[in-house]
């Protein structure tokens, strides 16, 4: 028996999810719209385990969606913030090159800053690194005055709040197991707990976002690969060492941006993260197995291709997990007083990375529509600091595709 009728339900409430019902209900406030979440809590798996930096948007390649979508978020997701007195800090961002290739891949990323729209960026010598940050070394930098830190956790609180408000109805504790067409304007939600009918399905699924495609009989020759980052907090005695935010030269080759040093919303600093495969798509544990998702990543073609291509950097990346000092050391590029005692509080997240058949991990985002469903098929960062962009994109694609 179907427990409620809905026009339009979205899976999953995470930050991307919340937005997008957010910005639904108020350009269709007549629409009954429902989000469905398998936890107990919102925002529980990557808004939860995110360290909390509105990007700017200096990485991503020019045209992009990242691009464009993390430049106009992270406008939006300020004033919001603004609006509902969520604490903000506009600590801005260093980009610290170490060696003289390193320098020739800052210079190009000063081009696509500025190629993307971002204001107020600035090149820095040795010596002006310092004035930045005192403890921090390198040859050449890059400030990046627009980049701030937030809670994400309690920005999808208020989008929840909002939702509520305005008569989404978010529904908690409710797996999904089954999605089924009835007709051709009906699909049947089977969850842990109800039935629930619906014209039309938006998947902010994150983590599950493929299996959620699939359920609908959808393929599109890519699967999600988690990726566990490992994250350090400095010691209360070394927290002074880092001001604000201090990364590293990203390699362009991968949507990873190097171990770096993140100086939280609470005054706390993180040092990390890596970025090592995941044997299990929700595994906060440093040795958490999944059969069922170590399966689904044996045998997908598209993993060994990437495995492949990319062996040296994933046996790096594995080594520096298990071998602290390793970890250290890549700290110390960046701010040579670190030491190992200075690393506590080990914690874990797991990014959902979209890799193809052809084993290449799609840069930018990637979202699918048919006539009665659109599906997030990648949205790993920047996509907390894009939320209301991509709501705001999904949006229109309602507008112009679904049919109430």
């Amino acid at each position: 028996m179907v427990s409620e009728k809905f026009d339009i339900l979205i899976i999953g409430a995470g930050i991307v999810g919340l937005a997008t019902a957010r910005a639904l209900k108020i350009a269709y406030p007549k629409y009954q719209i429902g989000v469905l979440e398998k936890e107990k809590e919102i925002a529980f798996h990557q808004t939860g385990h995110n360290s909390g930096v509105i990007h700017s948007g200096i990485y991503y390649k020019p045209g992009s969606q990242k691009a464009k979508f993390c430049l106009s978020g992270s406008r939006l997701l300020k004033d919001y913030c603004s609006l509902k007195n969520i604490e903000i800090h506009p600590s801005g961002k260093l980009i610290v090159a170490t060696n003289s290739f390193e320098e020739k891949s800052l210079k190009s990323l000063m081009e696509r800053g500025k190629n993307n729209g971002i204001k107020g960026l600035q090149i820095l010598d040795g010596n002006q690194i310092k004035k930045f940050e005192p403890n921090a070394t390198g040859s050449m930098g890059i400030y990046c005055p627009t980049t701030a830190i937030v809670d994400f956790k309690v920005v999808s609180e208020h989008f929840a709040n909002d939702c509520i408000e305005l008569g989404v109805s978010i529904i908690k504790n409710s797996e999904i197991h089954s999605i089924t067409s009835v007709d051709t304007k009906t699909l049947h939600v089977q969850t842990s707990k109800d039935t629930f009918q619906t014209k039309n399905i938006v998947n902010c699924g994150g983590l599950n976002s493929d299996r959620i495609a699939k359920m609908m009989g959808l393929d599109y020759g890519t699967k999600i690969i988690p990726f566990r980052g490992e994250y350090f907090e400095l010691a209360k005695d070394a927290r002074s060492l880092v001001k604000g935010l201090i990364y590293p030269v990203p390699d362009p080759r991968f949507p990873f941006l190097g171990v770096h040093f993140t100086k939280r919303i609470d005054g706390s600093v993180e040092a990390g993260p890596n970025a090592v495969l995941s044997f299990s798509r929700e595994g906060y544990g440093s040795f958490s197995i999944n059969l069922k998702d170590t399966f689904e990543i044996v045998k997908f073609l598209g993993f060994w291709k990437m495995a492949a291509k990319n062996i040296r950097t994933a046996t790096s990346e594995q080594i520096r997990s298990l071998i602290k000092p390793i970890f250290v050391n890549s700290l110390k590029k960046l701010v040579p007083e670190i030491s190992s005692k200075d690393l506590i509080n080990r914690r874990v997240g797991v990014r959902a990375q979209a890799v193809d058949n052809k084993g290449q991990i799609l840069q930018d985002f990637h979202l699918i529509q048919t006539k009665n469903s659109i599906h997030v098929l990648n949205a790993p960062s920047p996509a907390a600091t894009s939320s209301m962009a991509i709501a705001n994109h999904i949006v229109k694609i309602v507008h112009s595709s679904f049919t109430i």
